[in-house]
């Protein structure tokens, strides 16, 4: 059966069940039942979405045929390109998007834009050409755009921070001078050249879910931490050649104007990032090992950039893998491995009952978080407020979440 006969078959049960599962008549036992089939058919869904995935990207047609009436098209992009008034910016391109009925982030500096958004194909074009159209953008092409079957975020947000990619080294200038770029195509061939040193210049967490064969893991739980590690290796290798990947793309343009800054020979950097090489190496050729996490809920991406086995920790946002889930420590909706032992009894009764309005949201094919949500300025918190509080604890429990790059 294929998948537009396959949704078709299951249209009617889904909204038989799900009008059942809404009805408050129904006796406990008997929702608990329904509720049941509602996850099974959720589970055709994904199932549904990774084929979907796999579609020729160009395929509008195909696409259009079998996409559901939740499908959303994704569309990740970034610009270094100095910003005179970010805020002013950001207030403008938050009213386009909420009039498109966007969802995602849009992460503003004065160093540039760093974004994913998902929404109807025509809402997703409709703002990347009033985007185009602001000063400084106009040029913008390097767009990667991605079928899911329903949108990886559940609200729109704008974030003001000092930098689109938080390194905390001033004086680096990604839009004046960056490392050569290397296509997907010419990338194998340089890494088999003993000179270059590889470096993965994402998080450890990332790094345990797919690299490259012979990566330098730094070992980082922050990008903040790169200069120091890399100077480090640097000192103690000798190296004078250097090549570096990350998801897609931006976490390199600062790394390599860094190592330029620092007087490095040369500096090469996968061009479109893992996702890019992934999409146009064939598997035959691909020096690529596992998966790819991404900073939605898709979690991560396998070889055929389909959503893969990871999914994340509800309290503490870590990937986990099936030996993480098969742990005795993990428990659904409470805690992993990871983060076992830094949660009170409270926190994880929190986590447990969230997780449970959720599932019920999604059941209903309601936003779980549908509210408009305040523009973050983190340069604008007060070092006594709660957002202050919430962030730093945050930042304890969960290092990694404060970068917020691809």
């Amino acid at each position: 059966m294929d998948v537009e006969q396959l949704e078709w078959t299951l249209a009617p049960r889904r909204e038989r069940h799900e009008g059942r599962a809404q009805s408050g008549a129904l006796r406990a036992v008997a929702a608990a039942g329904y509720a049941r089939t509602i996850t099974q058919l959720a589970a055709v869904d994904v199932e549904i979405g990774q084929r979907r995935q796999r579609l020729a990207p160009g395929d509008d047609t195909t696409v259009a045929a079998l996409r559901g009436p939740r499908a959303r098209l994704v569309a990740s992009f970034y610009r270094f390109v100095t910003l005179a008034a970010p805020r002013e910016l950001g207030a403008v391109l938050g009213e386009r998007a909420r009039a498109l009925d966007l969802l995602g982030t849009l992460l503003l500096a004065e160093e540039g834009l760093n974004a994913s958004i998902a929404g109807a194909p025509a809402a997703v074009a409709g703002f990347l050409d009033f985007l185009r159209a602001q000063p400084g953008f106009a040029s913008l092409s390097d767009v990667r755009e991605s079928w899911h079957a329903s949108a990886p975020f559940r609200r729109f947000k704008i974030k003001y921070k000092r930098e689109i990619v938080t390194m905390g080294v001033p004086g680096i200038a990604p839009a004046e001078r960056t490392g050569i770029h290397v296509t997907p195509t010419a990338w194998n061939e340089l890494l088999n050249d003993p000179q270059v040193l590889l470096v993965d210049t994402r998080n450890r967490y990332e790094v345990r879910v797919g690299s490259f064969d012979g990566a330098l893991d730094l070992g980082m739980d922050s990008f903040r931490e790169f200069p120091a590690l890399i100077d480090a290796e640097l000192e103690r290798s000798g190296a004078t050649r250097v090549a570096m990947f990350c998801t897609g793309g931006i976490r390199c343009e600062k790394a390599s104007a860094y190592l330029m800054e620092r007087g490095i020979e040369a500096v090469y950097q996968l061009e479109g990032g893992i996702l890019n090489y992934l999409e146009h190496t064939p598997s035959a050729t691909s020096r690529w090992h596992g998966d790819c996490f991404v900073f939605d809920e898709r979690v991560a991406l396998d070889a055929a950039l389909s959503p893969g086995e990871f999914s994340l920790c509800f309290a503490c946002r870590r990937p986990l893998s099936a030996e993480d889930r098969a742990s005795p420590l993990f428990r659904e909706a409470e805690c992993c491995p990871h983060c076992h032992d830094q949660l009170s009894a409270d926190k994880r009764r929190g986590f447990a009952e969230r997780r449970r309005q959720v599932a019920l949201a999604d059941a209903r094919h309601e936003r779980h978080v549908g509210a408009v949500m305040p523009v973050r300025d983190k340069a604008l918190v007060g070092a006594n407020s709660f957002a202050h509080r919430s962030t730093s604890s945050n930042a304890r429990l969960n290092p990694h979440l404060r970068i917020k790059t691809r």
